[in-house]
């Protein structure tokens, strides 16, 4: 127990399997097509977005530099935008590290969601208790969905991608995820679940069962934020103020679960 109290003082406010979870699903829905690397690269982007510089991955406007920097991909060609050169796709490097800061983007508006719309967002924005929600969350989306554990050193080619672009990483994030995945599967944190759950629907529920559904109506919210911000990907006027925004109005129509509801989580 000392250890998970540790965790949730120095979890960076993160919920690295639920972004890995809504990561993978997206790239299930969307990016079929992508290599392997890429999709790896992606995934690792949603959950490394907290054990990076925040001033950048948490600021879509900061991202977008970054990515249009890396590439802009039109017409199945690459422009190099440092040297205006036109080359086809065979950059491995280049295209792994474009992917990671796309899986970075990804992570952006689930994040939000804990911080909009106030009293109907599920858990409580910020201090300790919100840390162990986060964990709690954690700990059913590990038993809902049986997520693996990814390797928690990034490859070598991104983390020199990454000192080119001066992003810098936290010391001791790599830490951080396999011992939240031990936390959340050993120890029984998903019984919380009704207890740190804040919004409207809160009140008189104490049964896991009606917890989990609305928790899982927020995903499905976080998803529809998720593809309406992909929507707006490179738009130079897109920020996080819109994207507040978007969560915020989503955030508000989630409503309560219904009796004998069992919400689509895929």
């Amino acid at each position: 127990m000392l250890l998970f109290f540790f965790l949730t003082f120095n979890s960076f406010s993160w919920c690295p399997f639920l972004h890995q979870v809504i990561a993978q699903q997206f790239l299930e829905r969307h990016l079929t097509n992508i290599s392997e690397s890429e999709k790896d690269s992606f995934l690792l982007g949603s959950v490394w977005a907290d054990g990076l510089d925040k001033s950048i991955t948490h600021k879509i406007q900061r991202l977008f530099d970054k990515m249009w920097r890396v590439k802009f991909i039109k017409n199945n060609k690459i422009i190099d935008l440092n040297n205006n050169d036109i080359k086809l796709q065979n950059d491995k490097e280049n295209n792994d590290f474009y992917y990671f800061l796309l899986g970075i983007f990804s992570h952006i508006p689930p994040d939000t969601f804990a911080h909009a719309g106030k009293g109907e967002s599920f858990i409580i924005e910020k201090g300790i208790l919100h840390y162990f929600s986060e964990v709690v969350v954690d700990s059913v989306i590990i038993r809902q969905y049986k997520p693996k554990m990814m390797k928690n050193i990034l490859p070598t080619g991104i983390r020199a991608k990454l000192n080119e672009f001066g992003i810098r990483e936290s010391r001791f994030f790599r830490v951080f995820y396999p011992l939240v995945y031990l936390s959340a599967k050993i120890f029984p944190l998903h019984r919380f679940l009704p207890f740190v759950q804040i919004n409207s629907c809160c009140h008189g529920i104490t049964a896991y069962t009606e917890s989990s559904c609305t928790l899982s109506k927020h995903v499905l919210a976080m998803h529809e934020a998720l593809e309406l911000a992909f929507q707006r990907l490179g738009d130079v006027e897109f920020n996080n103020l819109h994207m507040e925004n978007i969560t915020t109005n989503l955030v508000h129509q989630i409503g309560c679960c219904k009796v004998g509801e069992i919400p689509h989580w895929k």
